[in-house]
């Protein structure tokens, strides 16, 4: 059983080599081929700057209003928000609150 998995692991090792090189050899550069698809041409830096620009002048605005104001898809303007200008969404939530009695009340519970 170890046999064969190290037969396939020299092999995986062997492969990637091989086309490593050929890829090299193809294009100069070892990195991967830009891959197909469509590209991603909502997420411009025009579309960037006018969001950030939006964002700025009024923080407590939803995603939703963002797209509309611009034009611009529910997708586009999170993939804008979260992987261009690192912004994340949370909510803020309030715990606890102390007030100014409380470290006598602590004081007076740690004597009992």
């Amino acid at each position: 059983m170890r046999a064969a998995q190290a037969e396939a692991s020299h092999w995986n090792i062997n492969n990637t080599i091989r086309v490593t090189v050929t890829r090299f050899n193809d294009t100069g550069s070892v990195r991967n081929h830009v891959k197909a698809g469509r590209p991603v041409a909502a997420a411009d830096e025009n579309n960037q700057l006018n969001v950030a620009l939006s964002i700025q002048e009024n923080p407590h605005n939803s995603i939703r209003k963002i797209q509309q104001q611009h034009d611009l898809s529910y997708g586009t303007t999170r993939r804008i928000l979260t992987k261009h200008l690192k912004f994340h969404p949370f909510k803020v939530k309030l715990v606890q609150k102390l007030n100014e009695d409380d470290p006598d009340r602590r004081l007076h519970f740690s004597e009992i």
